[in-house]
This record gives C-alpha cells, structure tokens and sequence, in this order.
C-alpha cells in the first residue's frame, strides 16, 4: 500500500513525511508498517510534517478495541493554496476512556476524487500497578513481619529498601522502621508503598510456680505473678477459673496475661495439697451464745471421723432435743432451735 501510495504521490508532485510520536519509550514491534507499543500513559500525541496545499487534508482515525469501526477524531487542513512544508500535532486526551488497546490510521484527502490509507499503530495500555495505601504492622518482640504479604505483587517486579538500603530478607524482617516497596511491571510502570513495621513488648510473667496447701485450706491465685497493667485469665484444663483469689482443689492452673497491644506471655501454678502444713487439730466442743434467746450454736472440732450425737434436757432432766450426726475429720458447727 505504501509503495502504491508513494508512486501516486510522486504522480501528482506530492511528497509526505508522517511521523506517529508515543512519549514514553520506542516502539517495541514493528511488522509490516505495524506499529505495537505497550504503554502506561494516557496521553497520544499523533506528529506530521507534511508538503502540503489547500486540497490536501490529513484525516485521523481512532478505534478502540471495543469497538468495530474506526472514527474520525480530528482533521487538518491547509490554509494556503501553495505547496509548503507544515509541521501538524494533535494529542488525543485519553483521560475518559477505558480500553486495552487503541488502534490509530492515518487517511489522506486529495481534492475530492483520492483518499489514501497509511500505516496504523496500535497502542497496547499497561496499567500502572496500584499498590493501594501504606500500611502499618505491629508484632510482638520475637516475632517477624513478611512485608511480601503486605501487597499484591503478582507480575511485577518489587525492591524492598530500609532507609535506602536493599533488604535481604523481606519476608522476614526483624528490625523496625519504614520499609518502602517499589513494584514495577513489564512496561516499567512503578508504584511505591510504606510499610511501618513495629516490635511490641512481650509481658514476661516469669518461671512458673509450685504451690503446697493444707488440705483444707485455700490459696490465692493472684498473687503468684505480676500482672499489672495486663489483662490476666485463668483457666484450669481449658475451662475458666471464676474466683482464681479462692483455690480449694489441687490441680495445674494456667495464666495467660495479655499487654494492651496483644502481646500475651503465660505462665502456670501448680496446686497441691499437703496434711503435714495443716495445724494440729485440738478436740474441742464450743456452745453459744449463753445465755441462748433464739438459736443455740454447736462446734464440734474432731481429729478423725466421729458419730456426733446432741441432747439437751430441761431442768426436770426431761429430753427436749437430740440430733445425731456423722462428722468428718475437722470442725462442724450444728444449729438449734431454742425458741418453742
């Protein structure tokens, strides 16, 4: 077509010089008078220097990749009647429309009997990568961050540096700061992001503790390990511990204590009994009040396992109560009832 083209110019005394200009990079194919170029910008600026005269016009043509036919998007004309040389421009603002790829041609006007159609070019856009907002990561002290699960980065190409050096390891670094990311595609397109990494304090609870109690005794949970400034919880064989300050059964009780950034450290107490730390037991039978108006109190303190029985008689040694009971080792308080 360019050599029909050419002679039919020469013919008529014509000479042309087209040039199809893209600002970012060169061209990165070129077939047959077929023009390919991959680019992020959104703005095509379409150069001709033409030999020119008044029944000459330079027409351009757009298709979109959605669509099916071309469309004319601007026209240049001269204003003169004699041949000269004219330098035309035309930018074609992109801003607005969403398509993969743009084709361009060029047609050619002679007077009203010849139009000619020149090379296309084919505009392939690459969208720059959009890494979206920077983002801030917190962990606790002994931990690490990945920074490559921070942003999708499928197909581009990424530096992670840290005040300006390149970061060896960035799916797990260990050192606070700002980390910044560049990520590049095929067209050389980049985005940049931040990531701001941080290392919480770990609470350190400390070792864990062994306790012995009285068999009979309590013995309070809380005052085992710090937990100041700190959430604690406990729990014994997975189920919550309600009131950890009064501990009755032996068993192996868990701390797990949680800073205010999430940071937790646990700890264990251990809980046993032992009858050799209880005091020793004196046999003892206490009565009150005396004297007695509404119900009389009896404690009966035994060393081992005994049949408690009461009676009470009246002056006339009359029985006017009797209670018989089986009494555990340890002291047992009976109430009766004095009034009639």
């Amino acid at each position: 077509m360019l050599q029909s083209l050419t002679q039919k110019m020469m013919n008529k005394h014509l000479k042309i010089l087209l040039l199809l200009s893209i600002p970012i990079s060169s061209f990165s194919q070129k077939k047959s008078g077929f023009f390919s170029k991959s680019n992020h910008d959104k703005n095509i600026v379409i150069q001709k220097v033409v030999i020119q005269d008044s029944v000459i016009n330079i027409v351009v043509e757009r298709k979109l990749s959605t669509e099916t036919n071309y469309t004319a998007i601007n026209t240049q004309t001269s204003a003169g009647a004699a041949f000269a040389l004219r330098n035309f421009s035309y930018t074609d603002d992109l801003i607005n429309i969403n398509a993969p790829s743009i084709t361009y041609r060029l047609k050619m006007n002679i007077a009203a009997d010849t139009s000619f159609y020149l090379d296309s070019a084919t505009i392939s856009f690459t969208p720059k990568p959009a890494l979206g907002t920077d983002k801030t990561v917190a962990v606790c002290t002994g931990n690490s961050i990945n920074l490559t699960t921070q942003f999708s980065t499928t197909a581009l190409t990424t530096a992670w540096t840290l005040g300006g050096n390149t970061v060896a390891t960035p799916a797990a670094v260990i050192t606070a700061g700002n980390y910044q990311l560049i990520a590049t595609n095929n067209s050389g397109c980049a985005d940049t992001a931040l990531v701001t990494a941080s290392f919480l304090s770990k609470p350190n609870l400390g070792a864990d503790k062994a306790v012995s109690k009285c068999t009979d005794s309590s013995t309070n949970l809380t005052l085992l390990f710090s937990t100041t400034g700190l959430t604690p919880v406990w729990t014994v064989s997975g189920t919550s511990v309600t009131s950890p300050a009064v501990i009755f059964t032996p068993a192996t009780y868990q701390l797990i204590a949680t800073a205010t950034g999430g940071c937790a450290d646990t700890a264990l107490a251990i809980i046993t009994n032992n009858a050799a730390l209880c005091p020793a037991i004196v046999e003892t039978i206490t009565i009150s009040p005396n004297p007695v108006a509404d119900n009389l109190t009896i404690k009966v303190i035994r060393v081992a396992a005994a049949k408690a029985t009461i009676i009470i008689t009246n002056e006339a040694g009359q029985r006017v109560y009797a209670n018989t009971n089986q009494q555990v080792a340890g002291g047992q308080t009976y109430t009766v009832p004095m009034k009639n």
